[in-house]
């Protein structure tokens, strides 16, 4: 019996040279041209590298892919209204199906996105009634606010590298938030399988993205777990989010976008970083002279008030950076146990080996003859990740998290599937 593997090499082969070359991109037939052994399976994997990217539904992406639980599911619910789940009515009764989002023909990669927070997926669901999407997911810009763009997803034609990749290896439908609110608790759920911490002898459930902050929340999580059975892991960014130092376009390119949930997380001391501890004295060293520069302005020069205020609120960073500054530097960190300091090291790797990893630099280009330029990284983002694979350091389980320009965030469109080519291209 033929296995998908097999049945894809020879559709291809079936398909034509001509068609060969467009089913598919080079790096995905590269993959495939690999014989794995017979009998082998997944649990003969001697690596595992694991990618979450932002805000896109299962059905948005992929319900139109031929043989997934999509728009053709024979089990979908059907509405008080005995309509299926698909068919949603706005306010004035008018009822709409799902639609194809034109990714060329039209604006949609730049409109935005839809509001996904917990209210807004509390207020869709009402009560297992699945059935105020139209009223509780209308876009913010009041321009688009009338649109059922809820309803709208991508094709293949649209998202040709996802689609090559559904193709040729495994999917897995059926996909849902862990959780009926927004990105952070159900990030948390993909890194530890939960959401309560507990809080004065009460169970609290972190239900919202504000609930979570570096080196916070103190329950177990998955990495922990391996290294406690010496199963090897690393944690891959270009660099962390703590400490920060970036201007302008810099944080969207060269950070991760606060997608490496294991800052918010004590057990990985992520404010031991270099760049946070930096950050820290820079505050220690310049806001002394600041504060002195304005207790000694004359009553001429600013409003008392405003003045007043200013000296106050700078003295309360001044006081409170001395304090992160006596937990938080280079002393406190040798005291940890060789356990914390792996732990560490191991969730925070970025690409400080590279000498452009912090740097932007600029690309000129042509477009409808027309010439443009953008910032783009200087350095390589799979930097470190790429030495480790290329000197066989790659660890048992590896995590990656791209900037925001590759998050397939709505607020960064323009790269979207752009990390996963370049890393199958890699």
């Amino acid at each position: 019996m033929n296995n998908r593997r097999d049945f894809l090499k020879k559709a291809m082969l079936l398909s034509g040279a001509a068609g060969i070359s467009t089913f598919m991109p080079d790096s995905i037939k590269a993959a495939m041209a690999i014989d794995p052994k017979e009998g082998s399976t997944f649990l003969d994997a001697e690596h595992i590298v694991i990618l979450m990217q932002e805000n896109r539904s299962f059905d948005h992406s992929y319900g139109t892919l031929q043989g997934v639980r999509g728009f053709n599911d024979p089990r979908a619910i059907t509405l008080p209204d005995k309509k299926p789940v698909w068919l949603q009515t706005d306010e004035k009764g008018d009822t709409y199906a799902p639609f194809r989002l034109d990714i060329k023909k039209t604006k949609i990669t730049w409109m935005g996105d839809l509001p996904h927070s917990r209210a807004s997926q509390v207020d869709a669901y009402n009560s297992g009634k699945y059935d105020q999407w139209l009223l509780a997911k209308k876009s913010g810009n009041k321009k688009y606010a009338s649109m059922p763009l809820t309803l709208g997803h991508y094709t293949r034609e649209d998202l040709p590298f996802y689609y090559a990749l559904a193709d040729a290896f495994t999917i897995c439908d059926q996909n849902f938030c862990s959780v009926m609110t927004s990105t952070t608790p159900n990030r948390s759920f993909f890194w530890t399988a939960n959401i309560m911490s507990e809080e004065d002898g009460r169970a609290k459930a972190n239900i919202r993205n504000t609930d979570y902050g570096a080196a916070k929340m103190r329950w177990d999580s998955f990495p922990e777990l391996l290294t406690q059975n010496d199963i090897s892991w690393k944690f891959y960014q270009n660099e962390i989010s703590a400490g920060g130092g970036f201007k302008g376009e810099e944080r969207s390119w060269l950070a991760n976008f606060g997608c490496n949930l294991l800052e918010f997380f004590a057990a990985y001391n992520v404010k031991f970083a270099p760049k946070y501890i930096q950050s820290l004295q820079n505050q220690v060293d310049s806001l002394p002279g600041e504060i002195d520069k304005l207790q000694q302005a004359s009553p001429g020069e600013m409003d008392e008030v405003k003045n007043s205020a200013a000296i106050r609120n700078k003295q309360k960073a001044l006081d409170a950076a001395r304090a992160e500054l006596a937990k938080w530097n280079q002393s406190q960190f040798e005291k940890l146990s060789a356990k914390e300091k792996e732990l560490f090291q191991n969730a925070f790797v970025t690409n400080a080996g590279d000498p452009g990893y912090r740097k932007l630099d600029r690309l000129t280009f042509e477009e409808a003859g027309k010439k443009r330029e953008v910032e783009v990284p200087a350095g390589d983002i799979f930097y470190q990740f790429r030495k480790d694979v290329n000197e066989g350091r790659l660890p048992a389980v590896s995590w990656l998290a791209g900037p925001q320009k590759f998050s397939d965030h709505p607020s960064a469109p323009g790269m979207g599937p752009g990390i996963f080519r370049r890393l199958w291209i890699s």
